[in-house]
């Protein structure tokens, strides 16, 4: 019989007689393993299954740690401050202008009245810049620093008085000497002195410029300045003087007030020359009633504080004005408004 090598598969013939019941075993020649060798008419025991492969054995099961609370919140990081604001620069302190004495400058918006206290300022050996409304006078005040400055208080654009408060309350400008030019609209009412100036050094009015001036502007520049009223030491001028100055006043008073112009419909000029009246009456009681107008301006009762001059204001506005300029609009109540607010201003400012 034939039979193979278990471990090389060699083919070996084998006498069947010589194979013992039970199997013989048998050395292969070629790799020298033992094999079992059966006879043909034995069963050949089935081979043993290999021993099952066991798993390792589980690692001991650890206990779960003990469940904790979770930990506090930490309290929120809060930004730094921040750092204290760095201090102001300290402001330099005011530098007062270098005024030059020998220069004064005249604002008022009537020719005639610039033209006479020029000539008046020449003759005193004075250089005199002139000026028609308030913007164009705090222009040539900055720009010439004179000794002396002449406002009328009924300016346009900026009342005289409003210009002395920003010059008087500045501390670079406070040393200029300033005289201001009483419109007078009705100069019979008015036989006292105003009792304030809105900080202003000294006054006049228009039909006293030709007598005075010169001598204020001395007197102001003067070392010791006197108290004196020159008003009060008036002496009448000669006939043939008083009748120029009669003309001149009359012309002053054309051009302060503007007279309307005889047509219809109202024009822009008819209502400048109703406002620019109404402003001259305004600009008359602000200067002889200062501390009723502060008082009534605080108080936020102007026109109750003030009604018998605004009264009588009116009345002469209305004298004055052509029905069809105040029919088309109450510019005197337009511009007691627009002085309100501005003094209003003026005042929370200061």
């Amino acid at each position: 019989m034939i039979v193979s090598c278990d471990q090389c598969g060699v083919k070996l013939k084998v006498d069947e007689s010589k194979i013992k019941p039970g199997g013989s075993k048998l050395r292969c020649p070629k790799c020298q393993s033992i094999f079992a060798v059966y006879h043909p008419d034995e069963q050949k025991p089935a081979a043993a299954a290999p021993p099952p492969v066991q798993a390792p054995p589980a690692p001991p099961r650890q206990a779960a740690p003990p469940v904790q609370a979770p930990p506090p919140p930490r309290p929120a990081v809060q930004a730094p401050p921040p750092p204290p604001p760095a201090p102001a620069p300290l402001r330099p302190p005011a530098v007062k202008w270098q005024l030059d004495r020998r220069k004064v400058v005249v604002a008022d918006s009537g020719e005639t009245t610039l033209s006479l206290i020029k000539g008046l300022l020449t003759q005193a050996g004075f250089e005199t810049i002139t000026a028609s409304d308030g913007v164009q006078a705090m222009i040539e005040i900055e720009k010439n620093r004179p000794g002396v400055v002449i406002l009328d208080v009924a300016l346009p654009s900026i009342f005289g008085f409003e210009i002395c408060d920003r010059l008087k309350n500045n501390p670079e400008s406070s040393d200029v000497k300033i005289i201001l030019i009483a419109s007078i609209f009705d100069k019979t009412k008015y036989k006292r002195e105003p009792t304030s100036l809105y900080g202003a050094d000294d006054y006049i009015e228009k039909h006293h410029i030709q007598d005075f001036i010169a001598k204020k502007v001395n007197r102001l520049l003067s070392p010791v300045t006197s108290t004196h009223r020159e008003e009060e030491s008036f002496v009448t001028p000669p006939p043939s003087e008083a009748q120029v100055r009669e003309r001149q006043a009359e012309q002053m008073r054309k051009e302060e007030i503007k007279d309307f112009p005889v047509q219809a419909p109202v024009d822009a000029q008819q209502v400048e020359a109703a406002r620019r009246f109404a402003r001259i009456i305004l600009s008359d009681i602000a200067l002889y009633n200062q501390g009723a107008v502060e008082q009534g301006i605080k108080g936020d009762n102007f026109q109750k504080v003030l009604s018998e001059e605004i009264k009588e204001g009116r009345e002469l506005y209305n004298s004055r004005v052509p029905v069809e300029v105040r029919n088309s609009m109450d510019y005197f109540a337009d511009e007691l408004d627009k002085f309100v607010e501005k003094k209003k201003r003026l005042m929370e400012m200061s």
